[in-house]
């Protein structure tokens, strides 16, 4: 461990990564210190210091505020993130060789080399005309840094006010933000929900639907606290505002990804970096199977399956067609491995073990730092369940 103020180690710790993740400076950590980015682009949690995501490429700086990640990348390229979603916000190119950004409260500059000469240049994190909306900002959204009246206005026309929109992280160019179907006004006046997560709580339904279909509480995973998720309730036939209707462990499940959509209960790995698809090339039987996302070196695609399982066995089939000894495909249950399926050679069973309870079953491809061979690609189909 390192303290971020003096530079000295203070402690020491076992990481789970051997090999497979580059790992390089820079060091930047979040102002609460629960993210760390390294110079290689991957972001780990503090707690454990798992994997929680990756900009796709190496980086020379970055800093982080409450609300932005800003990372200059080693082609003199200024990039303005969202700090939760890593969603780019905003780019700036410039031409020498990059060294490092540096930030103040309400200032930042890039320090580079341009023609033998070391020159810091001014971003535009700075308020010229006062109105609480940094340049940047303005300049995304095609308002004048030089009139502050703009910030009153309501480039939507959604009711909220272009500074509202700025206070909320909402965009003012757009009534609805994050398309979840409440508008931006709706959100942050009657709801109180975040107008830039589809899901605010992350419950796993999305806020229209608390709202407006099961009358749950948006903000809260758990609306009639009865130890269920609101998710839960609604998959596993429960009431999500009645606690004395309470969801049911299933006995037998069978999916085969015959819709060419997301099955209910499905969702995609919340920090990978490509989704998972459907897939009529390669199957095992039927129509089509579930492919993993194209992803780069150190990255990975994930896919999961949340169940209220009964005690029994999970089956499925996987191929995988990737670098023999490194390339894998992960399954975990409640972020645990159970098992690591290397390149196969062609469709294969496999089985996992599930005690009864709520469980999240994710299918992991991922990557180490260097190689690719074959497809580069893990697939799944028929996934089953039974008791004995």
């Amino acid at each position: 461990m390192i303290d971020q103020a003096t530079g000295q180690i203070t402690g020491q710790g076992e990481t789970p990564y051997h090999g497979d993740y580059l790992i390089i400076p820079p060091i930047r950590v979040t102002p609460d210190g629960q993210r760390i980015l390294l110079g290689s682009g991957n972001l780990y949690h503090q707690s454990g210091l798992t994997f929680a995501g990756t900009l796709g490429k190496q980086i020379t700086d970055a800093f982080w505020t409450s609300t932005l990640l800003v990372d200059l990348d080693t082609t003199d390229r200024v990039e303005i993130r969202d700090a939760d979603s890593r969603a780019l916000l905003a780019t700036y190119q410039y031409q020498g060789t990059p060294l490092r950004v540096v930030s103040g409260t309400t200032e930042a500059y890039l320090v580079h080399v341009l023609n033998g000469t070391t020159q810091f240049v001014r971003l535009p994190f700075y308020d010229q005309d006062g109105d609480t909306l940094p340049r940047w900002w303005e300049q995304t959204y095609g308002l004048s840094d030089a009139n502050a009246g703009d910030a009153a206005g309501d480039l939507d026309g959604d009711g909220m006010s272009n500074a509202d929109e700025y206070a909320h992280h909402s965009r003012p160019d757009a009534a609805d933000s994050d398309g979840d179907g409440l508008s931006d006004l709706q959100e942050i006046v009657t709801y109180a929900t975040d107008p830039i997560r589809v899901d605010s709580d992350g419950d796993g339904l999305d806020d229209h639907a608390e709202v407006i279909t099961y009358h749950t509480d948006p903000r809260d995973t758990d609306s009639d606290n009865d130890s269920y998720t609101d998710l839960d309730e609604v998959l596993y036939g429960g009431n999500p505002v009645d606690s004395s209707l309470l969801p049911q462990p299933m006995t037998s499940y069978s999916q085969g990804f015959e819709g060419g959509a997301l099955p209910a209960a499905w969702s995609q790995a919340p920090q990978g970096n490509a989704p998972w698809a459907p897939d009529p090339t390669s199957l095992h039987a039927g129509a089509a199977g579930m492919k993993s996302g194209t992803i780069s070196h150190s990255q990975y695609s994930g896919i999961r399956f949340r169940g209220f399982f009964s005690t029994g066995t999970l089956k499925f089939w996987a191929r995988v067609d990737a670098e023999g000894c490194c390339d894998r495909l992960n399954v975990l249950v409640n972020g645990v491995s159970a098992l690591s399926v290397a390149s196969n050679g062609g469709w294969t069973q496999y089985s996992v073990p599930v005690t009864l309870g709520i469980r999240d079953i994710e299918w992991r491809y991922q990557k180490d730092s260097t190689v690719t061979s074959g497809a580069d690609a893990a697939w799944i189909d028929d996934v089953t369940f039974s008791v004995p």
